[in-house]
């Protein structure tokens, strides 16, 4: 049933459930709250691929296995943005963050994809 929300109303808190691998909330479009998704340690897939607005903060953290966020709709975040401690995810910049209105003195990006190719520069 959560693939068909289009949106919260509050925020979104996912934590530590160990044996979630997927999360498809593929046609959710906005978050009126701050999202959470941290400590889920088989998550690989978080499917946000419709999420255009969140009004709140950024929170994905250590979930070991999250290989794709699907944020390439997002055009707005009122918050801070902290993504850090995902091993396998790989292209993440603050100026992907900037161009949707977040400062950079708002931005975290922390240890992410250590052992990411070195198939491009954008990876490091």
């Amino acid at each position: 049933f959560l693939g068909n929300l289009r949106e919260i109303a509050s925020g979104l808190i996912v934590i530590k459930l160990p044996k979630l691998h997927y999360l498809g909330l593929n046609r959710l479009e906005k978050i009126n709250g701050s999202i959470q998704i941290g400590g889920n340690s088989q998550l690989s897939y978080l499917g946000l691929n419709r999420l255009e607005k969140i009004n709140g903060d950024i929170d994905v953290y250590s979930n070991s296995q999250l290989s794709y966020l699907g944020l390439n709709r997002l055009e707005n975040v009122t918050g801070t943005v902290w993504i850090y401690d995902n091993p396998k995810i790989c292209y993440l910049s603050n100026e992907s963050f900037i161009s949707l209105g977040v400062s950079e003195d708002a931005i975290f990006l922390h240890d992410n994809a250590p052992n990411c190719p070195d198939c491009d520069s954008e990876c490091k």
